[in-house]
């Protein structure tokens, strides 16, 4: 039995399905809950006891004033109650849901007419909601060609809106298809003109590296000539001063036993031996005073202690045979070639050089730190013996 729920003043939804409630009276407490606006009491055994008829049950449920869901299916007195919908509908203005499905404006109008008339007005009822849909649908028709006639300038001005563009459209496509096209062939043209260059550049880079190559293998082959050539000139030169020095050393060899070979004092010496002997002696004196002057020539430039040794003539100049030779001789008299003596210190005649100023290898006394004052000169002087020797090599 459903009991205590007088104090819930604002409560709107009731589920008591599955309840096993027996009867109408068993729920009568929901007549104390006006708010009540859905209430499913469905699948209980609900069922009308003596003395209670159907209507006592459609009665009871017009008493709630804001119901609008009701579920009362699956209870066994239900099945008692001859047009239970129609009666529901007509007893509940508020009605809009019951049992299993909605309540529609034509069910509710057909129940309605049922309830004032029975089957005739629903009959008719039905008959005139026929006509007014025939009506309601020939005045949407009559609408929607109004609309169509009144939008039929506006769409043809849209088709041939959409004509132009389709035809710009159709245009700017020809135009996109033949730049498209113009530009592929442009491209084409393009890659086979680079493609001829890039052969062409290939053909110039391989001739040149042909010719680079050519040039090279020339070049080493020159070479190897050059090489051979110079070895052959070297091989040459190296027998030439082999067959020099031999001569050379057989030459000195012979004049070396003439000089020392003891001379038979009854021999007596020829006019000619005499003159060679006497030129052969002179050129000996003059090429070791050259050999010295040279030196002191060196030593005295190098000098501070001595202004007026500037740059004379060179000493190299050698003095004519003709101002240091004797008598002349017979015109037929062959000149013997004699070789340039070394200046060394006994040809030099031991001269004496400055002690901190001498680089000369040749100087007799070497460097020891002594000052020249410890030292006494003996004979003529060096610088006035090289300033006559200059003197003399002056051009007159």
């Amino acid at each position: 039995r459903l009991e205590n729920l007088s104090h819930l003043k604002q409560l709107e939804t009731l589920l008591a399905g599955h309840c096993r409630f027996s009867s109408i009276d068993s729920i009568s407490h929901v007549l104390e809950i006006p708010s009540l606006q859905t209430i499913d009491v469905s699948h209980n055994r609900i069922d009308f006891k003596e003395g209670e008829t159907p209507d006592d049950c459609i009665m009871f449920w017009s008493k709630m004033p804001s119901l609008s869901v009701l579920y009362f299916h699956g209870n066994d007195g239900l099945n008692k109650i001859r047009h239970y919908r129609k009666k529901m509908i007509n007893a509940i203005d508020t009605l809009k849901y019951l049992d299993e499905r909605p309540i529609f404006d034509n069910e509710k109008r057909l129940a309605l007419a049922w309830g004032r008339g029975g089957h005739e007005e629903e009959s008719q009822e039905r008959t005139r909601m026929q006509e007014e849909k025939q009506q309601e649908l020939k005045r949407d028709l009559a609408r929607w060609k109004e609309l169509q006639e009144r939008g039929r300038p506006l769409k043809e001005q849209r088709e041939k809106e959409w004509m132009v563009q389709l035809e710009t459209k159709k245009t700017e496509d020809e135009e996109i298809r033949q730049l498209r096209i113009s530009r592929q062939q442009d491209f084409m043209t393009t890659e086979g003109l680079v493609r001829d260059e890039v052969v062409v550049e290939e053909y110039r880079a391989t001739t040149a590296l042909m010719q680079v190559a050519d040039a090279l293998k020339n070049l080493v082959g020159h070479h190897e000539e050059d090489r051979k050539r110079l070895g052959f000139s070297e091989t040459k030169a190296r027998e030439n001063l082999a067959e020099i020095e031999d001569r050379g050393r057989t030459q000195i060899m012979a004049d070396w036993d003439k000089a020392t070979k003891p001379r038979n004092p009854t021999e007596e010496l020829t006019e000619e031996e005499e003159y060679e002997m006497m030129l052969k002696e002179l050129r000996s004196e003059a090429q070791t005073t050259d050999n010295m002057m040279q030196v002191l020539q060196g030593v005295f430039k190098e000098s501070p202690k001595h202004p007026s040794a500037t740059s004379p003539q060179s000493a190299g100049t050698k003095r004519s045979s003709a101002s240091t030779a004797g008598p002349s001789g017979p015109a037929h008299a062959p000149e013997t070639p004699t070789l340039n003596p070394v200046p060394t210190q006994r040809k030099a005649g031991g001269y004496f050089v400055p002690y901190t100023q001498s680089t000369d290898i040749y100087a007799s006394t070497p460097k020891t730190g002594h000052t020249a004052s410890n030292k006494k000169a003996k004979g003529p002087s060096l610088w006035r013996m090289y300033a006559e020797w200059e003197q003399q090599q002056a051009p007159k």
